[in-house]
């Protein structure tokens, strides 16, 4: 349940700290395309909760595909215990992300802009999306620090099926955030900081609940 709740916490005010500078060009795209000039709240949200839910889906996929990975490894816990240096692994990543960005070293951040997104971004170029569902679908693997580590940490869970979850609720978690600065954007970047130091605080209590984990398993 701490994990459940630490995922969907994890997206939600990560999503203001990271996620509405990373992905907001994506949420523009989705309603030029899919909502132009809609008069109304119910026109503009309709394509946005399509494309997030195509996001979540796709994160739900990833956490499946990690999980499932994760017990595959568990064969050979008795030899290298395989789990307990991924939860550690995880725990590292998560505060290490944590403090980089708090400090503005945006080293992840960097890794993922000049070299990994501009490779998929023209892989992603060649598609042409038809519904916002499917541009969610896709998008959903763009590159991201933030859905690194969620994807590390769901790896340590040694649960398929609880991975899938986690990431579902990290994705509802990253859709929420987004959803709310498209309609309250300038009172959310007036607090931007507040939220980078909410999510940092996040990650840091993940990053030492997975290391005690992994001590201790």
């Amino acid at each position: 349940m701490v994990e459940l709740l630490g995922f969907f916490s994890l997206g939600f005010f990560g999503g203001f700290g990271h996620c509405i500078f990373m992905c907001n060009p994506f949420v523009i795209y989705v309603a030029s395309k899919f909502a132009p000039n809609s008069p109304g709240y119910v026109r503009f949200f309709l394509p946005q909760i399509k494309y997030n839910l195509g996001r979540i889906i796709t994160y739900g996929s990833l956490g499946l595909v990690f999980g499932s990975a994760s017990s595959a490894g568990e064969l050979f816990g008795n030899i290298v215990y395989f789990q307990k240096i991924l939860a550690i692994f995880a725990g590292v990543f998560l505060i290490a992300y944590a403090t980089f960005d708090i400090l503005g070293l945006k080293i992840i951040s960097k890794l993922e802009n000049n070299i990994i997104t501009k490779k998929i971004s023209k892989i992603i170029s060649l598609f042409r999306f038809n519904s916002p569902f499917l541009a969610g679908l896709v998008l959903g693997f763009l590159p991201c620090g933030l859905l690194y580590g969620a994807l590390i940490g769901v790896t340590s869970l040694n649960n398929p099926l609880k991975s899938m979850i986690s990431m579902v609720l990290f994705g509802v978690g990253t859709s929420a955030s987004l959803l709310l600065v498209s309609v309250f954007g300038s009172i959310v970047l007036k607090h931007r900081m507040l939220f980078r130091i909410i999510s940092f605080l996040i990650m840091i209590i993940l990053g030492i609940f997975f290391i005690i984990s992994g001590i201790r398993f």
